[in-house]
Parts: structure tokens; C-alpha cells; sequence
């Protein structure tokens, strides 16, 4: 079943992990969908809900799992996108690999334009993953942009020939809720202005008997300069059990927000906050977004790679207990006037690179096209 609009533009498909109520791809796809109906392309997506993401965006959408809905949408389509998000990776499974490399494989063999879009590459860790990584992009994508160097950088060790435009997250381009007047979210949740310290972890192996230490740190550091922490959900379903038991390790009054949001809800929650510590890469981003100082715990190379690239704090995940914690948060609150501003300064070049991959898909379809978005 799909979902239709009425256009007679060209058609952009879009495939990622769209639909699982993941705040960070459901941010990329809102961004990528805005980007597109800019200039005047239609965009399409395979969706895990396609009925609720149809009814989201005001979009096209197909099933992602029957083959018969997936070559529907491709069929329809002038060009087919991988991604964007961490797409290319085989430490979820090798299948999951093998279904989003499919995707373009399908679409090539269809006559479709194809591209790699705005992905964060790896873990590939197999030798079929990697094997399999190294036809898919050489024989059929004809375009590819990833968000970060060491993503083009894993590419080029694995022998991919095509060139590697290295961009940044799509999600960059969405608006933060700071400047507006009314904030409903936060509202809703009784979040005050400032004096806030965002918590984001994620269900992640070996996380649970570190929820006593975790919630230890955060305790006495928001004692001690005065903070309330508020703990975020990105994926509730997969999240809350984990935001819930820390909850409970906190002897501070705290607020556990374990509702599934939009983007832009928890955008207008993140912008009340002083400081943010997270493990989920988009908390990051949004952090950056909102121009909010963050600290990365780093369970994937993704989270420490963006934390480096802007000059921020971060500890590796095998390290966090509660000395480390701590001491991430304070090194970030003592910093984060500078680190403020440093992100003040980045945020419109990261704009920019994000931008970026929406020219790049247009240009594909339309050499001849050199305007921007």
C-alpha cells in the first residue's frame, strides 16, 4: 500500500530505518523530505509505518519489508537514496546490511539513478559485509556523500573506486525551537528554562550494571552546581527500560521524559537545557542545534567522531563509571561558555555541508542544475 501526493516533478525515494520511532533517523528523514519539497523534487519513502509517516510529512510512502511495495516505489522513482543515517554496517547483523544494500542494487538494475546519501559507514566487520559493501557501491551507485571523514576513509580501505563527497548529518538543517515564543514541550513536561542537564543513554550491552554509578555522578554533580536533570527517550521502545532504572538511581529531583516525540519536540525540550550528556548520536546533533554544550559517550566510533571534530568532551563507553561521568560533567561545565560559542561559529559551516547533499542528489538527476537549495 502507498500513499500518494499529486506532482509531476521528479521523484526522490528515500531508504533508511525510517518509521521505528528512532528520533535520530525520523530527524534525518523530516530534514531530507523539507530539503527536497524546497526545490520542487517529490519525496518518496520506505517506511516501516508508512500510513503514519505518510500522514507525518504529507508524503508518498511504500512498505519497506514486501518486495512487491519496495519495486512499486523504486518503479516510480527517478532516483533512489540510501540513507541517510548509519545504514552500511553489519554489527546490528549482516542481513540488515544486506537489505539496505539491495535497495540500490534493485534500483540499478531497474534503470534507476542511484546514491548513497549522507550515511555514516561501519562497523563492517565480516568478510562477506565488506565484500558485499565493495560491489554494491563500485557496480551500482552512481553517487555517494557520507557525513564524517573516517566514513569515506573506510570506503577507500575497502576498495570502493567511486568518488566520496564528505558532507554532514542531514539532520543539521532542522530549526531549533530556542527563539520561539512558545515552547509546548517543555511545557508539558515542566521543564524550566536553563538550569537543566539533558541525560540521553541508550540500551546498549553491559549498560545495566552501570545505572547505579551513572545515576550516582549525575546526582552529585547536579547537587552540586544546582541542576535538574531531565532524561530523554530517543528510541522509547528500545530506551525507556534504560531511562527508567536510572530515573530510580537518582537522588535528586529529576524528569524522565519516556513519551515518543517528533524531532522538533524534543528540539524545543533540548534548547531549555544548560548542558547535555548523551550517547545516542542524534542527541548530539541536536545539542548542536541548538547550540547546548554536550558531553559523548562514545559506545560507537560515530559519537566520538563527532564530539572530536567540534572540540568537544567525550569518554569512551568501556571507561564510563561513575569517576568518569563526573569528571565529563564537570570539564563540560567548566568549558561550556566557550563551547557555546564554538558551536555558535560552526553551526551555519555544518549547515552548509549538510546542504550539500541535497545539491548532490538534485545534480544527479539534473547535471546541468548548480543552484542551490
Amino acid at each position: 500500500m502507498f500513499y500518494k501526493t499529486s506532482s509531476s516533478s521528479k521523484r526522490v525515494l528515500l531508504s533508511g530505518y525510517y518509521g521505528f520511532g528512532n528520533t535520530g533517523d525520523e530527524a534525518i528523514l523530516q530534514a531530507a523530505v523539507e530539503g527536497f519539497k524546497k526545490s520542487g523534487l517529490i519525496p518518496v519513502v520506505l517506511t516501516h509505518t508508512p500510513e503514519k509517516t505518510a500522514s507525518w510529512l504529507n508524503i508518498e510512502t511504500y512498505g519497506r519489508r514486501e518486495t512487491k511495495t519496495i519495486l512499486n516505489g523504486i518503479r516510480k522513482s527517478d532516483l533512489v537514496l540510501s540513507g541517510g543515517g548509519g545504514l552500511l554496517q553489519d554489527v546490528t547483523s549482516l542481513r540488515s546490511l544486506i537489505y539496505y544494500l539491495r535497495i540500490p542494487i534493485i534500483a540499478k538494475c531497474l534503470g534507476k539513478k542511484t546514491m548513497v546519501f549522507a550515511q555514516g559507514i561501519g562497523p563492517i566487520q565480516t568478510k562477506k559485509g565488506k565484500l558485499y559493501t565493495k560491489l554494491a557501491l563500485n557496480y551500482f551507485v552512481d553517487k555517494i556523500t557520507v557525513r564524517d571523514e573516517e566514513s569515506k576513509k573506510l570506503l577507500l580501505d575497502l576498495g570502493v573506486k567511486k568518488q566520496v563527497a564528505v558532507t554532514a548529518d542531514m539532520a543539521l538543517l532542522l530549526e531549533c525551537a530556542a527563539d520561539k515564543e512558545s515552547n509546548f514541550a517543555a511545557e508539558k513536561y515542566g521543564i524550566p528554562k536553563g538550569n537543566c542537564c539533558g541525560v540521553v543513554l541508550r540500551n546498549w550491552n553491559g549498560i545495566e550494571p552501570l545505572i547505579p554509578l551513572i545515576g550516582k555522578a549525575i546526582s552529585e554533580f547536579s547537587r552540586k552546581v544546582s541542576l535538574t536533570p531531565v532524561l530523554l527517550s530517543f528510541q522509547p521502545e528500545m530506551d525507556n527500560v534504560i531511562t527508567l532504572a536510572l530515573q530510580k538511581k537518582i537522588s535528586v529531583p529529576s524528569i524522565a521524559i519516556t513519551d515518543p516525540l517528533l524531532p522538533k519536540e524534543f528540539l524545543e525540550i533540548i534548547s531549555n537545557f544548560e548542558i547535555l550528556i548523551g550517547m545516542r548520536y542524534h542527541s548530539l546533533i541536536f545539542s548542536s542545534i541548538c547550540q547546548v554544550p554536550f558531553g559523548g559517550i562514545a559506545y560507537d566510533p560515530k559519537v566520538k567522531q563527532l564530539a572530536v571534530s567540534l572540540g568537544f568532551p567525550w569518554i569512551p563507553y568501556e571507561e564510563l563509571n561513575r569517576e568518569s561521568l563526573f569528571g565529563l560533567l564537570s570539564e563540560l561545565w567548566k568549558n561550556r561558555a566557550a563551547l557555546k560559542k564554538s558551536l555558535s561559529e560552526k553551526l551555519p559551516l555544518l549547515r552548509n555541508k549538510s546542504e550539500k547533499n541535497l545539491i548532490e542528489a538534485a545534480n544527479l538527476m539534473n547535471p546541468a542544475r548548480t543552484s542551490r537549495f
